[in-house]
C-alpha cells in the first residue's frame, strides 16, 4: 500500500496532521500517537499506524474506529483532492514489556 509519490506523501502528512491532536483527546493517561500513515495508490484508503501507552488497544481502537466519520469530515475540510481518503486504524504489535 506505501507509495513515495509526492502528492500520497502530501496525503499522508495532512491525514497525520489532523489526527494526530484528535488522539490525544481520546483517553486520559493514555497517549496514542501516529507512527505513520500510509495511503493506497489510487488514494482511496488511508491506513494509520499507531502506539499506545498507557491504555488497552483494544478500547482505544474501538474509539478510533467510533471517529472515522467525523475524521474523514475534518480531512475534507483539510485537503486539496477531489475524493477524502477512508480512513482504518491499526494499533503497533506490543513487545513483551507492554510498549510499543
Amino acid at each position: 500500500m506505501p507509495h513515495s509519490h509526492p502528492r500520497h506523501v502530501r496525503i499522508a502528512q495532512t491525514v497525520q496532521r489532523i489526527i494526530a491532536p484528535e488522539l490525544l483527546k481520546l483517553q486520559e493517561g493514555a497517549l496514542v500517537t501516529v507512527t505513520h500513515v500510509e495511503v493506497s495508490k489510487d488514494l482511496h484508503a488511508a491506513l494509520v499506524h499507531y502506539a499506545v501507552i498507557g491504555a488497552e488497544t483494544d478500547a482505544i481502537q474501538e474509539l478510533l474506529d467510533g471517529m472515522v466519520g467525523n475524521l474523514r469530515h475534518k480531512l475534507a475540510k483539510g485537503m486539496e483532492t477531489k475524493s477524502v481518503p477512508t480512513v482504518s486504524f491499526i494499533a503497533a504489535p506490543r513487545t513483551v514489556d507492554g510498549q510499543p
